[in-house]
């Protein structure tokens, strides 16, 4: 951590584990920590920091929380957020150092700070580094960690790695990968950039400070100054506003990009900095009364860390930035009341807890590596037990690290410091080399992380077809449809504009030429026929983009006012007429767009004057002559409405704040075209009429919203959720009996293999049987991460997640046994099935052996098969394995690893061929497996404990092929 002036040239070290290594602080007599020898002013020893052991207790306390997080303990699930305790830790320490520098010099030494910078961190984390690239040659990683070195340790040295894990999208402890044993190197690459970056600011803000006090009288430039730090505190507030509102503005689309940005996570280290410029005076307290308030502060800020880091998860969308923010506020409130040497000081300084801080930066740097070595499939052993060893290991290699490495160089001699200067290019060159020997003649990665490198299954989704219905704003969406088309966009555009005819109805407008037409006349049916569209064409996504007819003057009846959009009864009204519209697009089942407009010049071509109808009754016509009179009293007339911005803007912030309050999703094309570098009536991008957009500005805007838009797909036809979770709801009744086709002898037998990323691995085995027996054509289509039981909520890993839009396979299983037109379908998941799920509709979660979830799987189970078989297949259903979730990544116990829900699944699975008889058949691959040399668990067949390897998944070919052909060649024995 950041050093702090003290006696002597004692001081906290800089760094911290996760997120920047905790330094070891020395002891008030220690001369060998890394700060400069502060010139000692006439100043009260409440003013300076000089050595807390409490602070040395809050980085165990911190590094703890961290370790229970790897260990995979279900109740420290948010404990990675240690690292950002550590983060704001810095924050402070580095701040208070610089300050005390700055006060006791009148000056920062910028080369000083950097080289004990170097001294204190480089050496441990480079070593680290060595020993992790010494683990590979010993044999320790899988292939695809030691694929995952060769990129990340040149990336480590640098301390950029957490740009490169932003660049491969990497997640945060991934679910099936074994994960890089220097993953948790992200941490310390932001904190040397924060290193980096805030003494510039520090020294340039405190040196302009001090130049203005001069000016105006106020001190001199030489020596020891009280320098201002409103400068300096303006810049860390700003930052930390700007960093907050990244973080959770880049979380919406990437949760990797807001967990490892340096600049999305600067915020944290900022509070720490801003703590700082407090004064040390003001945080401890001037009476006993403030520091017993302080100290109670602590315990709050301890209480709400620990409930931090018990709830929170990763992917948890509370956590961008609220979650950080509350973590670095609550380690805010930890500092201070460690600082007030009362109860909470004395709890920190603990013997134990003060020997681990002072340790923790190599305990951070040595136990992942450490915990993905000794894993439950190596040892044998339980969590705990399992726990024990780690450490043991783990604080053995930290305690030598610091005696023999980290002391020495940072407090040894001078010439120490040195040696370790001129061998840092060596090393590093070492290093690389290393690496290099190491991970060369790799082989090539498996056909499963192929697959889940590139896509979750061996078939492309189809288009997103989106109806764009509105005004003629949304007539110029028909061009994107042959530019989707052309450019292999994975879209189908449809338009349904209706110019002249708004998204809101009602009351009386006054158009373009100055007439005045009652709004239902003439496009009253405008809605009905836009809900017609939609249930013709079931699109996917439906686009509202509408504005001319929707900012006219209007009055709401014969005898009100003439209203512009700003008028409060007006907005009401077109705020309630696009939500009730907006609804009831919805319920057809589509997702809804709403586009807000753009800025319109010109349309100088109004509409033609469409006279009010004349019914049969002359009283009537008298009626309604006589209200088309009063309506158009005192209309405003004149000009295009549309031109005005104005009305525009307002409209736009309507269309906003009704997207917000419904739910659907915002498409800002007013923003996109107002960014345009012509300009937003730029002629290349513009239609000529003012409204439109020629081919060149639709593509643009495609492809600015392309990603919304796809986002935007909704899940196919659900089951009734009220059916979904009724344990007694009827099941699919089977269709009529057809026989079963069959490949005759001598042709080719084509197979189509579905289920979740262990089908991936059987047909992969299958393909590699029929290269030798080429009597069978085999397809693999196995979705990863996607069950046969579709929708909802799941826990895996102790994460909660959602089933996406692309597992429903009632889209695509259809479009694939046309595409392939089987003799054999083969469907196989099981993990997906397994896992705690909240279904459909439901309002808790369950797991299979609850009546409901059997009862919603065996219809899941029957659909898909039906849905299989509908073009004459056999259907072959293949019992799951037993697994071991997470083995290789150290989690143990998982709910979705117990044996009993694998066995439940597989009678449900021989229940649902009962009920197809003559359709589907059973294979029992479990029970052949467990007869296996090795057994189910064997690592030489599953090293993460789920998947086959691919010469395995060969084995199973060999094994299963026959079979699959025999069924494929005389089909299932049709029923009675």
């Amino acid at each position: 951590m950041p050093e702090a002036s003290g006696t002597g040239d004692q001081s906290h070290g800089v760094g911290g584990p996760p997120g920047g290594p905790a330094a070891a602080s020395g002891p008030p007599d220690d001369p060998g920590v890394n700060g400069p020898v502060v010139r000692r002013t006439r100043r009260s020893a409440r003013d300076t920091l000089g050595y807390q052991p409490a602070l040395d207790g809050l980085r165990a306390v911190a590094v703890l929380a961290v370790l229970f997080f790897h260990a995979r303990f279900g109740w420290a699930k948010g404990g990675f957020l240690g690292v950002s305790t550590f983060f704001t830790l810095s924050g402070f320490l580095i701040t208070s150092l610089m300050l005390a520098e700055w006060r006791g010099s009148g000056a920062v030494s910028l080369r000083g700070f950097y080289k004990r910078r170097f001294r204190r961190l480089l050496p441990a984390s480079w070593t680290t580094l060595l020993l992790v690239v010494g683990m590979g040659a010993a044999g320790v990683w899988t292939t695809s960690q030691l694929r995952d070195l060769r990129g990340d340790v040149p990336w480590a040295l640098a301390e950029l790695v957490n740009w490169h894990f932003i660049a491969e999208d990497r997640t945060y402890g991934a679910q099936f990968e074994a994960p890089s044993p220097l993953e948790h190197f992200w941490s310390l690459a932001v904190e040397q950039q924060f290193y980096l970056l805030l003494p510039v600011v520090v020294v340039a803000a405190l040196g302009w400070s001090r130049r203005r006090a001069v000016a105006h009288g106020r001190g001199t430039l030489d020596g020891p100054a009280a320098t201002p730090l409103g400068l300096l505190v303006g810049i860390l507030l700003l930052a930390t506003v700007a960093s907050a509102v990244l973080n959770g503005l880049l979380a919406r689309d990437s949760v990797a990009r807001a967990y490892f940005g340096t600049d999305t996570r600067l915020a944290e280290l900022a509070i720490g900095a801003l703590l700082a410029c407090v004064g040390l005076a003001a945080v401890r307290g001037r009476t006993t009364f403030q520091r017993r308030i302080r100290d109670l502060l602590g315990f709050v800020g301890l209480a709400a860390s620990a409930a931090l880091w018990t709830v929170a998860t990763v992917p948890s969308t509370w956590l961008y930035p609220w979650g950080l923010l509350l973590t670095a506020v609550a380690s805010t409130a930890l500092i201070v009341g460690a600082l007030q040497n009362g109860a909470l000081a004395a709890v920190l300084s603990l013997r134990p807890l003060v020997a681990l801080g002072r340790i923790s930066y190599g305990v951070y740097l040595l136990h992942w590596p450490v915990f993905l070595w000794l894993t439950p499939g190596r040892t044998g052993l339980d969590q705990w037990p399992l726990f024990g060893l780690r450490m043991a290991v783990t604080l053995g290699a930290a305690v030598v690290m610091f005696r023999l490495l980290e002391v020495p160089i940072r407090s040894g001699p001078r010439v120490a410091g040195r040696i370790a200067a001129r061998a840092a290019l060596p090393a590093a060159v070492l290093i690389i080399l290393s690496t290099l020997v190491v991970t060369s003649d790799l082989p090539a990665p498996s056909a499963l992380e192929a697959a889940a490198g590139t896509t979750s299954t061996t078939l492309p989704p189809p288009p997103v077809r989106v109806l764009v219905v509105g005004d003629e704003t949304a007539d110029s969406w028909a061009q994107l449809d042959e530019v989707s088309a052309a450019d292999g966009r994975s879209f189908e555009f449809s338009v349904a504009p209706v110019p002249s005819c708004g998204i809101t109805l009602g009351g009386y407008v006054e158009r373009s030429d100055g007439t005045v037409e009652r709004d239902t006349d003439r496009c009253g049916e405008v809605e009905q026929q836009w809900l017609d569209r939609i249930d013709a064409e079931r699109p996917d996504v439906v686009l509202v983009a509408s504005a001319l007819r929707d900012v006219s003057n209007r009055r709401l009846d014969v005898e009100g006012p003439w209203e512009a959009p700003g008028s409060p009864a007006l907005d009401d009204f077109l705020t309630t007429e696009v939500t009730e519209l907006l609804d009831a697009i919805a319920a057809r089942g589509p997702s809804v767009l709403v586009a807000t407009a753009p800025n319109m010049a010109d349309a100088s071509q109004p509409p033609p004057v469409i006279e009010p109808p004349v019914p049969a009754d002359p009283t009537r016509a008298d009626l309604l002559r006589s209200a088309f009179t009063a309506a158009s009293e005192g209309a405003p007339g004149g000009g295009h409405p549309g031109n005005d911005p104005a009305r525009i803007q307002r409209w736009n912030q309507i269309l906003t704040g009704v997207a917000d309050t419904t739910g659907v999703g915002l498409l800002d094309i007013a923003g996109d075209v107002a960014s345009w570098p012509g300009g937003e009536f730029d002629p290349e991008r513009r239609a000529p009429d003012g409204i439109g957009f020629t081919e060149v500005g639709m593509t643009e805007l495609l492809d600015a919203n392309s990603a919304r838009i796809a986002a935007a797909r909704p899940p196919a036809a659900r089951p009734d959720p009220a059916a979904a979770v009724a344990a007694e709801s009827p099941l699919p009744a089977p269709p009529p009996f057809t026989p079963r086709r069959t490949a005759a002898p001598g042709s080719t037998a084509d197979v189509l293999v579905v289920g979740d990323s262990v089908a991936f691995n059987v047909g992969f085995g299958l393909r590699e049987w029929s290269r030798a027996n080429p009597e069978m054509s085999v397809q693999a289509a196995g979705q990863l991460g996607c069950p046969v039981a579709r929708g909802g909520q799941y826990r895996f890993l102790r994460d909660l997640e959602s089933f996406g839009d692309e597992c429903d396979w009632a889209g695509l299983y259809p479009d694939w046994v046309a595409a392939s037109d089987p003799d054999l379908a083969l469907l196989t998941s099981g993990i997906w099935e397994v896992v705690d799920r909240r279904l459909p509709g439901d309002d808790r979660f369950r797991s299979i052996g609850d009546p409901v979830v059997d009862r919603y799987l065996l219809s899941e189970m029957l659909s898909a098969i039906d849905t299989l078989a509908a073009r004459g297949a056999n259907v072959v259903l293949l019992t799951y394995p037993h697994f071991e979730a997470g083995r290789d990544q150290g989690y143990s116990d998982l709910p979705e690893s117990d044996p009993a829900r694998v066995d439940r699944l597989n009678e449900l699975m021989a229940e649902a061929v009962a009920l197809r008889p003559g359709v589907a058949t059973l294979i029992d691959f479990q029970a052949w497996l467990a007869a296996q040399p090795g057994g189910e668990f064997d690592p030489a067949k599953r090293s993460d404990g789920l998947h086959f390897n691919d010469d395995y998944s060969v084995v199973i070919g060999d094994w299963l092929g026959p079979q699959v052909l025999e069924v494929a060649r005389s089909g299932i024995a049709a029923p009675g």
